[in-house]
């Protein structure tokens, strides 16, 4: 479902002025989010930016404002203060719509009597994150919680950066190379079709399709070039909801990369969830809603299954059709005869280790890739404007 963003002003329910986005596939049921969340809208409007900009984001939190926001939420427990008040001025410090709107949702709840984690839920925040401020109800430090949770964040950021960096040379290769075959369809391949038709020479069949396109684009630029331009915004656009990563997957290297990264935030996020006494059934069912991966969620899904049933958790994940390094991993955690979570923590980080070696072997590939990549580049211009001067020029 397509989601619209619409800036509202509002009245809450201490008859204080709010202004924020809220996200909704049409203005009624903007104003409908807004009415459930205890406010009452005064003016509502389209935002056609904020729109475009959470389309880009794949309506995700950003990291980089999750891990201060929850660091700022931190502080305030520890010192003391009310967490409402954070929440209502969350505009001065957090510069995405989407979480500038969760916060003051989250505030919205806790004045209604919600219960923090409840409130992240219905604001929005992702429920493996709520989940986990929920394991510190008992103890009553969500201070220490929303760290804990900030650092597991920037963990998840830090191999994030690893991966963006081992795909921007290719990336921007092409890039290069999708401009720069637009300019040279328009402005180059005009010369070679004319030398060859002084020369008495017929373009092959491919060079032929090329000489037709530019065609095309001289005689209608607005129409084609538009089209041509606009096809990469959609595709970041809307390429969370296609996730194209999943064509990477032939590749072992990234694969492999892939299901580590995956499954060492799941577990880690198990892990913490079963340390704060959570059952293991209802840990392993919200890990499953938050992995990226489809064959990570089936696997957790089963797992939750298993574990209502009644069985163990290391013969849920021998049945549960995960990859071999995490059944045997599990396996030496509950074999270890000590805390299970203290152990499941320690098989969490020696696979986090793995995924930065793993991170590493990518990056290295990826220098091999874009070095063919340019190769590549440079051949089909070359067959495509050099190759048709140098075929007119030689005689017979």
């Amino acid at each position: 479902m397509i989601h619209f963003a619409y800036r509202y002003t509002a009245t809450n329910a201490r008859n204080q002025e709010v202004k924020g986005v809220v996200f909704a596939e049409n203005e009624d049921l903007a104003y409908a989010h807004i009415k459930q969340s205890s406010m009452r809208a005064r003016q509502i409007q389209f935002s056609l930016e904020a729109t475009f900009s959470h389309w880009l984001s794949g309506g995700q939190m950003p990291r980089k404002e999750l891990i201060r926001f929850y660091r700022v939420l931190a502080r305030r427990f520890r010192s003391g203060r009310p967490i409402i008040d954070t929440l209502e001025s969350a505009s001065s410090f957090v510069r995405d719509d989407a979480l500038r709107q969760g916060a003051v949702l989250m505030g919205q709840r806790m004045l209604d009597g919600a219960p923090i984690h409840e409130a992240m839920v219905a604001a929005g925040f992702p429920r493996i994150h709520a989940m986990s401020i929920r394991a510190a109800d008992g103890s009553g430090d969500h201070g220490e919680a929303f760290k804990r949770l900030a650092d597991e964040i920037e963990r998840e950021s830090r191999l994030a950066k690893g991966i963006a960096s081992a795909m921007r040379t290719p990336k921007l290769l092409a890039g290069f190379m999708y401009i720069a075959l637009f300019m040279a369809t328009y402005f180059l391949a005009p010369m070679p079709e004319e030398f060859m038709k002084e020369m008495g020479k017929r373009p092959d069949p491919m060079q032929e399709a090329y000489f037709a396109v530019s065609h095309a684009l001289h005689a209608n630029l607005a129409i084609w070039g538009s089209l041509y331009m606009a096809a990469p915004v959609l595709l970041i656009a809307f390429g969370h909801r296609v996730r194209f990563a999943r064509v990477l997957d032939a590749w072992p290297a990234w694969r492999q990369m892939s299901e580590k990264s995956d499954h060492g935030t799941c577990w880690t996020a198990f892990a913490m969830l079963y340390q704060a006494g959570i059952p293991p059934y209802e840990c392993a069912t919200v890990v499953a809603s938050a992995a990226r991966r489809p064959d990570t969620h089936e696997s957790f899904a089963h797992f939750a299954r298993l574990l209502t049933a009644g069985q163990t958790v290391s013969m849920s994940v021998t049945r549960s059709a995960f990859p071999d390094f995490v059944t045997s991993g599990v396996a030496a955690a509950e074999e270890s005869g000590g805390s299970l979570s203290v152990a499941l923590q320690e098989f969490t980080r020696e696979l986090a280790e793995e995924v930065e070696e793993a991170t590493a072997r990518v990056q290295s590939n990826m220098q091999v890739v874009s070095i063919l990549l340019g190769s590549v580049m440079l051949l089909v211009f070359a067959y495509l404007t050099l190759f048709p001067i140098l075929a007119a020029s030689v005689p017979g």
